[in-house]
């Protein structure tokens, strides 16, 4: 398995995808989303540091991190880009960490939305199915 830091615009989305959830699970509450964005990618990093022995500062996460709402996202989206940052992150004992815990439950209640939850089923038109298709993995 490889492991790389995910894009800027893949971390905006992420957040996002916390925003939308919140109160749905349990989660962190977001009232920092600067501060979410760049925890998420220490622990990306953190997993990239378990995956490879070297590391160059081409590989490191922008810092200061500064998050910008990248408007309005499908559901669909928000899976994409918390269902590759977990991905990205499964490395070592990043996936016993609180924060990966709490973004498979991010990544989980997406699954939920898409799929089981009756009610968001009967909102989503087949147009916004159509446009989750072009939205990338990363």
């Amino acid at each position: 398995m490889s492991a790389f830091t995910v894009s800027i615009d893949t971390m905006h989305r992420c957040v996002k995808a916390f925003d939308h959830v919140e109160g749905k699970v349990a989660c962190l509450p977001v009232s920092n989303h600067n501060e979410l964005g760049r925890d998420l990618y220490r622990m990306n990093y953190a997993a990239m540091q378990a995956r490879y022995d070297d590391l160059d500062d081409c590989d490191l996460p922008p810092d200061p991190y500064v998050y910008e709402d990248p408007g309005k996202l499908t559901v669909a989206g928000m899976y994409k880009s918390i269902a590759c940052l977990t991905y990205q992150c499964a490395e070592g004992d990043v996936p016993n960490s609180a924060l990966y815990k709490v973004a498979a439950r991010v990544e989980e209640r997406l699954i939920y939305e898409l799929t089981l939850d009756p009610v968001a089923s009967e909102k989503r038109s087949r147009r916004a199915m159509e446009l989750s298709r072009n939205e990338p993995w990363d």
